[in-house]
């Protein structure tokens, strides 16, 4: 590590360490990172959108969007994706990408993710309501590892889909590979018992993670999304129409049903 004389003291050489573990935590598994000033910087924008993000909490600054879930059979939207949106006073509109990561590491994802959960939630009833969807209609959202790790993350989910009258299979969540294939006893117990209310358990962006084919078999999941950049090539890249082929033909095995990120 290189540091000036001024930050040379053992709170400074912890700081760069947190800085270059984070950088490193950001770039997956197994690696590891040597600090940079640039990483000081970086260290200062975050703590600057962490600050932010809890006035965005504060001030009603999130909002959602939502993607449709086609079927390709019958053309029919059977389901849509909550994602999420920061409005922000000065800057507009904030991509997810450049503030989802902060709050994943300030620990600010589990009011975040309330938020999304309740809002997405309540929206799907205005729609049931006005009679705009059809019947086995599916909200799907995105739930981080930190969130499935919280003691409370079953009881939540059920405690807002009781509070709106909604049924367990009006609800699909999302997980990474990483996340659905934990060891932790934990995350299987609390899986189980939203799978038992109905509720849909999908692995986002599959293929990009470390999935385990034996642990897939033993987990109660019920989707399989396929990562946008293989999808995207099934038309003239032979590798990633292969690998597609595989996915699909590994979740009917598993009687999974499929759903293919960015096709249009």
């Amino acid at each position: 590590v290189r540091f000036s004389q001024g930050n040379s003291s053992q709170e400074g050489l912890m700081i760069m360490a947190d800085q270059a573990m984070y950088k490193a935590k950001g770039r997956g598994r197994d690696n590891y990172m040597l600090y940079d000033e640039s990483m000081t910087m970086a260290g200062r924008l975050r703590a600057q959108t962490a600050v932010q993000l809890r006035q965005a909490l504060k001030n009603d600054e999130f909002y959602l969007v939502f993607e449709p879930q086609v079927d390709l059979e019958t053309h029919a939207i059977v389901g849509a994706e909550a994602l999420i949106r920061w409005e922000h006073p000065l800057n507009g509109v904030v991509p997810p990408d450049d503030f989802l990561p902060v709050a994943e590491a300030t620990g600010l994802i589990l009011q975040i993710g309330r938020w999304v959960l309740s809002h997405a939630l309540k929206t799907y009833r205005q729609w049931l309501t006005t009679k705009a969807i059809p019947d086995g209609f599916r909200m799907a959202v995105n739930v981080s590892p930190q969130q499935l790790l919280s003691s409370d993350f079953a009881d939540l989910v059920i405690d807002e889909l009781s509070a709106l009258d909604l049924p367990g299979n009006c609800l699909q969540i999302e997980l990474t590979e990483d996340a659905m294939l934990t060891e932790s006893e934990f995350v299987s117990e609390e899986l189980q018992r939203l799978s038992a209310l109905g509720v849909s358990i999908a692995i986002d962006d599959f293929g990009t993670g470390y999935s385990s084919i034996t642990k897939l078999s033993e987990m109660n999941i019920d989707c399989l999304k396929l990562d946008m950049k293989y999808v995207s090539g099934v038309c003239d890249n032979k590798h990633s129409r292969s690998l597609v082929e595989s996915f699909v033909f590994l979740a009917r095995q598993f009687n999974y049903s499929t759903i293919a990120e960015g096709v249009e």
